[in-house]
């Protein structure tokens, strides 16, 4: 369980995200972590991954809006097949908070608040529950990251 970020305590689960997610490459984290009844710190140094999404093959993908500015789609049967995806949901477009946040297209949803998505429905109900923000785990290429991603606040994830 992670206590604290930088010596600023994680009160409720949605800050840890957050928190992460408004670093940049080259901050160090020290995280404060209880683990088997022994707490710890771990420090880590983040970096640039360099990977980039690559745009979707589809020459109109759908428009991104509603709340989070995502398009997303079920995978097709044989994108399931080639690339292993099992969960989640491809990335087609973005817009407002997605896009600030760093979200591409390409990227692939596998969860919002820690709960798997397998259908858009699941994705839209996933964002009703929350009043102003939700972590994205975003999967780009072999990497996957938590994306925190409030609405309603344009100063709330730098542009």
């Amino acid at each position: 369980m992670v206590l604290a970020v930088n010596g600023r305590a994680v009160d409720v689960s949605g800050e840890l995200p957050a928190t992460l997610g408004l670093a940049q490459p080259g901050d160090r984290i020290d995280l404060d972590t209880w683990h088997h009844g022994t707490r710890h710190v771990l420090r880590a140094r983040l970096d640039d991954t360099g990977i980039h999404a690559t745009q979707t093959a589809n020459a109109n993908p759908p428009d991104a809006r509603g709340r989070l500015g995502l398009a997303l789609r079920p995978p097709h049967l044989q994108e399931k097949r080639e690339s292993g995806i099992a969960t989640g949901l491809p990335v087609e477009g973005v817009s407002d908070a997605a896009e600030r946040a760093g979200v591409e297209p390409g990227d692939e949803l596998p969860a919002i608040d820690g709960k798997t998505v397998t259908s858009v429905a699941q994705a839209t109900a996933a964002v009703a529950r929350s009043d102003k923000s939700v972590a994205l785990l975003v999967k780009r290429g072999e990497m996957k990251i938590y994306v925190p991603l409030q609405w309603g606040c344009t100063a709330c994830i730098p542009a």
